[in-house]
């Protein structure tokens, strides 16, 4: 039986893909939920000093990785792309979903992601090896509808090596955990919602210095828990999504920057923090569009190795108002 473990009832299964096509139809104005088909190979990457490019070109310069596009092998049979991570320090690859606003005439503060991630069965190890993480994932805002997002309205998600921690209970070798992040101001921690750090009186950390929700190792691992928390593997397909509301809701008064992770399981570890949890995160931002989701930008590269890769495959999906998160895909959660 499935396992949902974030603290709300378990969402049924639904078809809740939106409208279904290429990259180059997506048009949150006129589907308010879309999901790009992966199989029909439109979609886009980005990597340092190069502009959006498809999957089809090589872009980016010497030592930012490279991707490649595969037809079929993904759970469901579809397609997938396989991203060899950058090689060289302060570099990034990863896909990434541009001009969501519509060259300015949409204007989107509630925002949903999701994608389906599989790890190479080595990537919590060599992250053990590069000893640093990585911003996992960028999203931008921007002040003004239609100019380019930066840093004072960035959501981003990272992974850090356990091995940080400050007291040896909390640490683990090649044990991976997660965090959303107000641009880099992480909030690690264990809850499911946290407006204030440690010495606020909450339960984040700034960096992995505690019990988290859950935790990545790789697939050879065999540990079927840390610290009561679940596990995820490399090697296995996870559904992510990360969720943004950058105005006052009622039941986000600060707004929202959070992240869900589930596997073929159920089991769903969720984190969130206020859109401001950084003060100069100002509500009322547009989204921009997704910078990166899939691989990360690295200030440390991964040592190479044949199992060191990122996987995205199926659909990705974006929506825009919807008042909730996506939730997996239809047959995604077995059992």
């Amino acid at each position: 039986m499935a396992i949902y473990i974030v603290g709300n009832p378990a969402p049924p299964p639904s078809q809740n893909d939106g409208q279904v096509g290429s990259y180059a139809a997506l048009n949150l104005q006129a589907h308010p939920l879309y999901s790009v088909n992966m199989g029909l190979a439109d979609y886009h990457l980005f990597a340092t000093q190069a502009a959006p490019f498809p999957v089809g070109v090589q872009g980016g310069i010497a030592g930012t990785g490279s991707q490649q596009h595969v037809s079929s092998g993904w759970w469901d049979g579809s397609a997938y792309c396989r991203i060899t991570p950058p090689t060289t320090n302060q570099y990034e690859r990863s896909i990434t979903i541009a001009n969501l606003h519509r060259n300015g005439t949409l204007a989107i503060r509630d925002f949903c992601v999701r994608y389906e991630q599989r790890f190479g069965p080595t990537i919590a190890s060599a992250f053990q090896t590069q000893g640093s993480g990585c911003k996992w994932a960028l999203i931008q805002f921007t002040p003004v509808l239609g100019q380019a997002g930066n840093t004072t309205g960035r959501p981003v998600f990272f992974i850090q090596p356990t091995t940080f921690a400050d007291g040896a209970q909390y640490r683990r070798q090649n044990t991976m955990g997660f965090a959303p992040s107000a641009n880099t101001l992480p909030a690690y921690g264990p809850s499911v919602y946290d407006e204030n750090h440690v010495d606020q009186g909450g339960t984040n950390t700034y960096y992995i210095n505690g019990p988290q929700a859950g935790y990545l190792v790789d697939q050879s691992d065999g540990v079927a828990s840390f610290l009561s928390k679940p596990i995820f593997r490399c090697g296995e397909i996870l559904t992510i999504q990360f969720r943004m509301i950058s105005i006052a809701t009622a039941q986000y008064p600060r707004g929202l920057i959070a992240m869900r992770i589930t596997n073929r399981a159920g089991i769903t570890i969720e984190r969130g923090i206020p859109w401001n949890y950084q003060n100069f995160f100002a509500l009322g931002q547009f989204l921009d569009g997704v910078s990166q989701i899939g691989c990360g930008q690295f200030n440390v590269a991964l040592p190479p190795g044949p199992d060191n890769y990122f996987d995205v495959g199926g659909y990705f999906t974006v929506g825009r108002d919807l008042g909730d998160w996506i939730h997996p895909r239809f047959g995604f959660v077995q059992g």
